[in-house]
């Protein structure tokens, strides 16, 4: 799977298998798109992750999570603001980060896959923005690919695997 590591943030994606559908025509994933900083961002705005993926994959539904490291140490739950699942070739979440050390999170989304397409190499997209503006990112989606327009810093990394492998 790709990943990203500059400085303070870093990226990752994963994917996990969930089976094939009940009817056995398609394959069940979750694309999975990971972020982390280890410290204080320069800026605590608000960021957006997303992924994307091909054309012959179907989105089910999305969900997100969002951890930071209070002043006392423990682990706090934290919210994305958004999730746009309006697109049709992937996901755009958007996050406040806090202005504290450790913070990390993760965007899912549960796909399908036609079994027509298994033994081909399938792939998706991610990304993070950060922007050092209030005006978050602008995010398009395209087939596997995703672009980025503000003022911040902008990752993106992409991950191939083979469509039905853990059948």
């Amino acid at each position: 799977m790709g990943s990203v590591n500059d400085g303070t943030f870093s990226g990752t994606s994963s994917i996990h298998y969930m089976g094939k559908t009940a009817n056995g025509r398609e394959y069940k994933y979750s694309y999975r798109t990971h972020f982390n900083w280890s410290n204080i961002p320069w800026i605590t705005l608000s960021d957006r992750v997303a992924h994307a993926f091909q054309s012959h994959t179907s989105a089910i539904g999305s969900k997100a999570d969002f951890f930071y490291r209070s002043a006392n140490g423990n682990w706090q739950d934290g919210e994305f603001s958004n999730i746009d699942q309006s697109q049709t070739l992937g996901t755009i979440g958007s996050v406040r980060l806090i202005p504290i050390k450790e913070q990390y999170g993760t965007l899912y989304t549960e796909v399908r896959i036609p079994e027509a397409h298994g033994g081909a190499t399938g792939s998706f997209a991610n990304s993070y923005a950060h922007s050092y503006t209030e005006v978050p990112f602008a995010i398009s989606l395209g087939s596997v690919s995703i672009t980025g327009t503000g003022l911040g810093d902008f990752w993106s990394w992409r991950s191939n695997f083979t469509i039905g492998q853990w059948e």
